[in-house]
């Protein structure tokens, strides 16, 4: 899949996205890194900033409350995201492009993002705007193995491209796991039905001229009962497989 694609995907994926309705996104416990990256910004006296992704700008709100004056801008495809920016924070510069396109002479004291570019496609064209941009990054970087954020001051297209390694064998699992729950649901019935049939062919069974003809179809049911309890067990092991990949 191209870039391009990929973009559009990703654009598909976040215009289905109500503002303010996932919790995850705006909960602190699960990504302690942004309390440290205002942090940061307010340490180092960071006077321009501008955010890869812009989301609900939940670290911008918290910066704006200790520095009123920083100069911020948001590079981001997701009009859901940008509409929002625009409305609530008028003053903050608007960029509607992947990362990878973006060609202003704007430059910022730092460049900040939060598990994006691994998104995508071209992660080498990604980076190398970014440090046209600015000559500081702030990045956090999702771990998926031990599910924790990682803050890389210097981001390598290694680092992305692990990660997105990584995240892509975790929709491999989810994908098969989801399969193998529709496939296991199948075949139960079908094993049920196929008892049922054992079960009425045995008690037809009541002279010896029936015995034969009986126990055929007897034979054929308990094969296909194996049939299905042999694919049940196929895509289970599949499951397993993707998941100690994750675990690696």
């Amino acid at each position: 899949m191209g870039t391009l694609d990929i973009n559009k995907q990703i654009k598909r994926h976040w215009e289905k996205y109500t503002i303010k309705e996932v919790g995850f996104i705006n909960n602190t416990r699960f990504h302690p890194s942004r309390q440290k990256f205002v942090d940061y910004v307010i340490l180092n006296h960071i006077n321009s900033i501008v955010e890869i992704g812009a989301g609900e700008l939940i670290e911008y709100s918290s910066i704006k409350e200790q520095n009123p004056d920083i100069k911020y801008g948001v590079i981001d495809i997701s009009d859901v995201f940008l509409d929002y920016c625009r409305r609530e924070h008028p003053t903050i510069d608007v960029f509607q492009c992947p990362i990878e396109k973006y060609s202003s002479d704007r430059q910022f004291d730092l460049v900040y993002a939060m598990s994006v570019i691994e998104h995508l496609g071209d992660v080498e064209s990604a980076i190398c705007n970014m440090s046209h941009i600015s000559r500081e990054f702030y990045y956090v970087l999702f771990k998926w193995k031990n599910s924790e954020e990682e803050l890389v001051p210097n981001l390598s297209k290694r680092q992305c491209r692990e990660c997105k390694k990584d995240k892509l064998k975790i929709k491999k699992y989810k994908e098969t796991r989801e399969k193998t729950k529709r496939v296991i649901k199948k075949c139960s019935k079908e094993i049920i039905r196929y008892k049922n049939e054992i079960t009425k062919y045995i008690s037809k069974i009541t002279h010896a001229s029936e015995t034969v003809q009986y126990k055929s179809k007897i034979v054929q049911y308990k094969n296909k009962i194996t049939q299905c309890e042999n694919k049940i067990a196929k895509y289970r092991n599949e499951v397993t497989q993707y998941k100690d990949e994750i675990m690696k």
